[in-house]
C-alpha cells in the first residue's frame, strides 16, 4: 500500500479516530524500545547503587519528577533543578540519542570513525567527539585491584602528535608521515612507556608512566596503589621493579629473559602480560591506525574493558558498556575534546 493510499484512508475516519492514528503513529516512530532504552533500568540502577544524588550538587534529596520519552526525570529539592538518567553521562547534551545504541554497537565491532559517521548519517567529528566521550566515562573508573600473581611489564610506543593543528614552529619537531620511525635509536625520550600489570583473574592496570625508561618512582605512580599487598609480583630483571617492590614491601620474582630464563618454578613468568602487549599494539596500530600520545590513556581504557570482559556475547558486552558508561557522573563537553 502506497502512502497515498493510507492518508486516503485515515481521511476517511472521524476527528477522534484521527487523533488516536496520530497519537500510535507518533509512538511507533519517537517513542519505540531502542536497544539502549531496553537497558534503562539496569542502567538507573547502577548509576543510583549508592545512594540516590543530584549530579549537580550533590544532595540526596530528589525526588522523581515524572518521565519524559520513556526516561525517568527527577528533581533535586536542595537546588531545584531537573535530571534524568542520563545526565552526567556521555550521551548528555547530544542530538541524537536515539543512534547511540548503534554508535556503542559498531565501536565494538572496531568500526572506523568514517564507518560510523556514513552508517548514522552524522559527521566523522561528531563520531570522533562520541567515541572520546565514551573513553572518558570508562577512564573514570576506578580500576580493579590486582591480587595474587602479578605480572608487570612496560610497553613503548612512539610519541604521536597525531591532531595537532601546529606545524614545526613553537619547539615542534617536523611531522612523520605515517607514523614515521624514531631518530634515536633504542629507548628514548622518543617514546611513551606504558606501565602494565594484570593478575591471574584478569585484572588490568595500564597508564602511561613517562617518556623513555621510567623509574621505580614513576611505576609506583602508575601500579602501586592498585596492587594488594599479599601480591607476588613477577617481572623481568629491571632494577627499576626491584625497587618498586623493595618500596612495596612486596615479593618479587624477576624472570631473566636475557639468559633464556622464561619461567621460574613452573608458575612464575610474564608470558600474560606480553601477550597483551602484543594485543595492544594490534589495537592501537591496525584498529585506530596510531593514537595521539595524549589521548593514549583513553585508548588502554577502553582496551581493559574489552579484555578484562572478552569472553562476553556480543549483547552481553553491550550491555555491560552501557552500565559502565553511565555508571560514573561524567560529562564531557566538546570543547573539552576539541583539538587546540
Amino acid at each position: 500500500m502506497t502512502t497515498q493510499a493510507v492518508v486516503a484512508e485515515i481521511e476517511k475516519l472521524s476527528r477522534f479516530e484521527q487523533v488516536d492514528v496520530y497519537k500510535a503513529l507518533y509512538t511507533l516512530i519517537f517513542t519505540s524500545p531502542s536497544k539502549l532504552t531496553s537497558y534503562l533500568k539496569e542502567i538507573r540502577e547502577a548509576k543510583f547503587s549508592g545512594t540516590p544524588h543530584c549530579p549537580y550538587c550533590g544532595s540526596e534529596h530528589i525526588k522523581g519528577n515524572g518521565k519524559y520519552r520513556s526516561r525517568q526525570r527527577y528533581l533535586c529539592k536542595g537546588c531545584r533543578r531537573s535530571f534524568n538518567d542520563t545526565t552526567a553521562s556521555p550521551m548528555a547534551g547530544t542530538h541524537y540519542p536515539d543512534k547511540w545504541a548503534k554508535c556503542l554497537k559498531m565501536m565494538l565491532e572496531e568500526a572506523t570513525l568514517q564507518q560510523v559517521a556514513d552508517e548514522l548519517s552524522i559527521h566523522i567529528s561528531t563520531a570522533f567527539y562520541w567515541r572520546h566521550k565514551v573513553m572518558n566515562a570508562l577512564l573514570s573508573i576506578e580500576p580493579d585491584m590486582l591480587v595474587g600473581l602479578v605480572e608487570s611489564d612496560e610497553k613503548f610506543f612512539l610519541e604521536s602528535h597525531k591532531g595537532k593543528n601546529q606545524v614545526k614552529n613553537g619547539g615542534f619537531r617536523k611531522a612523520r608521515k605515517r607514523g614515521g620511525t624514531a631518530t634515536l635509536r633504542g629507548l628514548s625520550r622518543e617514546q611513551t612507556c606504558i606501565v602494565v600489570a594484570m593478575d591471574r583473574e584478569n585484572h588490568i592496570v595500564s597508564k602511561t608512566a613517562g617518556m623513555g625508561k621510567v623509574s621505580a618512582k614513576q611505576i609506583d605512580e602508575v601500579i602501586g596503589n592498585q596492587i594488594s599487598e599479599n601480591a607476588v609480583l613477577c617481572t623481568d630483571a629491571a632494577r627499576n621493579y626491584a625497587y618498586f617492590a623493595k618500596k612495596r614491601k612486596l615479593k618479587h620474582v624477576s624472570v631473566n629473559g636475557s639468559k633464556k630464563q622464561y619461567v621460574v618454578e613452573k608458575v612464575y613468568h610474564i608470558q600474560h602480560v606480553n601477550s597483551y602487549h602484543s594485543r595492544l599494539e594490534d589495537t592501537i596500530n591496525r584498529v585506530f591506525k596510531g593514537v595521539a600520545t595524549k589521548n593514549l590513556d583513553k585508548y588502554l581504557a577502553w582496551k581493559n574493558f574489552l579484555e578484562k570482559h572478552k569472553s562476553m556475547d556480543k549483547n552481553s558486552l553491550m550491555k555491560m558498556l552501557l552500565i559502565d558508561i553511565f555508571k560514573p557522573n561524567v560529562t564531557t563537553t566538546v570543547g573539552q575534546l576539541r583539538p587546540i
